[in-house]
């Protein structure tokens, strides 16, 4: 049953972008909107909270927004099973990656910070982009619980040569790597919502007091990797640009949560600017700070 499951998700990928697109706004958008109106509380609550002076017109437009651009990445994500190179090198644009290669060779290493904004899972495509010797992009993932669904997203995420690392298992595969002489592009979204027994450290995030991951920059500080911030934006349907920007290049010197604050501020700049491309159907604010 998830081997037949996976074959028609593949099929279906086969068909052009432009096709998916018709289908997002006639079918996936009006189904997740109007009619299933998937977490449509939730995200409303998110963005009233993050954007206290919007009116009700305001919230119900960037609602919609964020909706169209959802139904968008669910027929995108698909698509990446079958994107040749010449299409992934049209539509991805790298921006300061030649700073990205040369503090990876110099360190042996770095990492990418990324977030739920834009086409994350496009951003596999970076390792197509990688020119350093023994240079290698490593996706950091959860396991997820259905296993059709697992093995599609596993073997989309290598399509173009990256390879995933399970979270429990990235720490023994940083070691391996340097140990090999592997030069690796760690790619570790942050901006999930930690566990409670997770939480190290809280900043204010879009105006609310935010528990946030810190493991990218522990274990930067550990490897004595640079970290990056990566800025995935959508310039327009279908295409992304991703700057990135040196957050530390030496890590190891720098003062405990210092990289994960400028993350912080750096994404919620992005999200400022342009609201509808984060995933706002993540209950982000689920945990609040201790009282003193």
């Amino acid at each position: 049953m998830h081997k037949l499951l996976y074959d028609v998700i593949w099929l279906l990928s086969c068909l052009p972008l432009g096709f998916h697109y018709a289908v997002s706004d006639l079918i996936i958008y009006p189904v997740l909107y109007h009619i299933v109106r998937y977490r449509r509380k939730l995200v409303r609550k998110n963005l009233s909270l993050c954007f206290t002076e919007w009116d009700e017109q305001q919230l119900r437009k960037k609602e919609k927004e964020f909706y169209h651009f959802f139904a968008d990445l669910l027929v995108e994500i698909p698509h990446f099973l079958h994107m040749s190179k010449k299409e992934g090198f049209r539509r991805i644009q790298l921006e300061n990656w030649e700073l990205v290669e040369k503090l990876t060779e110099q360190y042996g290493g770095c990492i990418l910070m990324t977030s739920h904004y834009g086409n994350w899972e496009w951003l596999a495509f970076v390792q197509q982009f990688i020119t350093v010797e023994k240079g290698q992009f490593y996706n950091i993932y959860r396991r997820l619980d259905n296993k059709a669904f697992d093995h599609y997203m596993y073997e989309q995420r290598i399509r173009h040569g990256a390879e995933n690392v399970e979270k429990h298992n990235l720490l023994r595969q940083m070691v391996v790597a340097r140990k090999e002489g592997i030069k690796g592009h760690y790619g570790m979204i942050a901006d999930q919502s930690p566990s409670w027994h997770n939480i190290h450290y809280w900043t204010t995030f879009l105006g609310r007091p935010t528990a946030i991951l810190t493991g990218s920059e522990t274990l930067a500080r550990k490897f004595k990797y640079p970290v990056f911030y990566a800025e995935n934006k959508r310039t327009r349907r279908g295409y992304y640009h991703c700057k990135l920007y040196l957050l530390a290049e030496q890590s190891d010197q720098t003062p405990e949560f210092e990289i994960t604050e400028k993350y912080a501020r750096l994404l919620e700049k992005t999200i400022q600017e342009e609201p509808a491309y984060w995933l706002w159907t993540h209950n982000r604010w689920k945990h609040q700070p201790p009282t003193p």
